[in-house]
């Protein structure tokens, strides 16, 4: 209907109204205005009833509920038409507002009662926080009305490493970074105020054995590393599970060089100018013990002979290692590894001569000599025969030290009067 149209039906029932006044007269009334309007080709529209007009909650709003769990009160609401009266049998469906908000709702779509009341159950999603179903009457009048819950997480259930993990640091000293830890419940929700118990290994210590939880699930402590190099280890866990239990490790590194020691191949004996049997070793170590690696160092021969290698530069271990041919002096011979920082260590040798021959460095020198002088603790000189003169050939004094009854080749008939020095050192 046009606005003037309406106007004026208004108008003509005004004046009719103030015309007729007895009741009698408003039927007649009505009956007028419905012929104009229809006459003028227009419609009108009154208000249905028994159709949805509002929608209220009468139940289970601002609950709060556990991770994954059911609600303990039902989502109630009550569907009303235009007069406030109950609708019954409209379809009232529930629906999760957002993902993770519900895992379900029991049902998901309920039917009004002579009451105009609906309900359902919520069982709540697996992620803390807060969280909302909506409630709406389907069909041609869609009210809604939106319900509001709390998560809260579940009991503990594991921990998780935040950080601190796979630090090294020098043995006997605190970490730089602190071991961090977060305790969640079974669907990864941090969970506050839990206390997790510390302990260390290998001899470190902890600066807390029980620290708590704050409001993100995070507890932490300081780590000192005990004196030896290496992997260590310490733990965390949760106080009532114990299943959580957390490993933490760390590379324990030496600390610095403290003391410099020999390890093996001292006071062996060899033929002058031989190699030694076995390698001369030292060891770099630091305060706790511990083999210190990569430190220089130089071995200094006192006298003649040789080294190889000349230097080294210590191991994993704190190790070094060299070989050594003796000098062509017999007697106490000296080799030092020096090390920069600390006082040489002194490998002594007692260098006991033989031979087989010239140029040979196995055997026995055939010496003839008088009886009376070898074997008596006192000094003898010796007079080599030119069959066995070689660059070994430096015999002179110092007690004998072995002597074995020998005769020379071509003169087995004189062995009583005949020595054959087998070894000669001076110690």
């Amino acid at each position: 209907m046009e606005k003037g149209t309406l106007d004026a039906v208004i108008l003509m029932t005004r004046g009719c109204s103030a015309l007729f006044r007895p009741r009698s007269f408003r039927p007649f009334l009505l009956l007028l205005v419905l012929a104009v309007t229809l006459r003028c080709g227009g419609d009108i529209t009154v208000p249905a009833e028994g159709l949805p007009s509002h929608i209220e909650i009468i139940s289970g709003d601002g609950q709060t509920g556990v991770a994954g769990g059911l609600l303990s009160d039902s989502l109630g609401v009550r569907i009303t038409d235009s007069k406030d009266r109950p609708v019954a049998d409209q379809p009232v469906e529930f629906a999760p507002v957002g993902a993770g908000a519900a895992q379900d709702l029991i049902p998901d779509t309920a039917m009004t009662g002579s009451d105009g009341r609906a309900w359902s159950r919520w069982v709540l999603g697996t992620r803390a926080g807060t969280v909302q179903v909506k409630a709406r009457a389907l069909g041609r009048s869609p009210v809604a009305v939106t319900f509001s819950a709390t998560v809260q997480p579940g009991p503990p259930h594991a921990l998780s490493l935040i950080g601190g993990a796979g630090q090294s640091g020098v043995v006997g000293a605190t970490l730089d970074d602190s071991l961090l830890v977060q305790v969640v419940d079974q669907y990864n929700n941090p969970v506050k105020s839990q206390d997790v118990s510390w302990t260390a290994e290998d001899g470190g210590t902890v600066s807390d054995a029980t620290t708590s939880t704050d409001a993100a699930g995070r507890a932490g402590i300081r780590w000192q590393l005990g004196d030896q190099a290496g992997v260590q280890t310490s733990h965390a866990m949760i106080a009532t599970v114990p299943s959580s239990a957390l490993d933490f490790t760390a590379t324990a590194l030496p600390g610095d060089a403290a003391e410099v020691e020999k390890v093996f191949g001292d006071n062996q004996s060899a033929p002058v100018g031989d190699d030694l049997t076995d390698s001369l070793v030292i060891r770099v170590v630091d305060a706790f013990g511990n083999g210190v690696p990569g430190r220089s160092l130089s071995w200094v021969l006192v006298g003649s002979g040789s080294v190889n290698p000349g230097s080294s530069i210590t191991d994993d271990n704190g190790e070094a290692f060299t070989r050594w041919s003796l000098g062509l002096n017999a007697g106490q011979q000296t080799l030092r590894a020096a090390v920069p920082g600390f006082a040489p260590i002194v490998t002594k040798h007692v260098n006991v001569v033989s031979g087989h021959g010239p140029g040979r460095r196995s055997g026995f020198h055939r010496l003839e000599c008088d009886s009376r002088a070898v074997g008596d603790g006192r000094p003898a000189e010796f007079g080599l025969p030119p069959v066995i003169q070689d660059r070994y050939a430096e015999l002179r004094g110092g007690p004998v030290q072995r002597v074995r009854i020998a005769a020379l080749p071509g003169q087995e008939q004189q062995s009583q009067s005949r020595q054959v020095v087998l070894a000669h050192a001076d110690a």
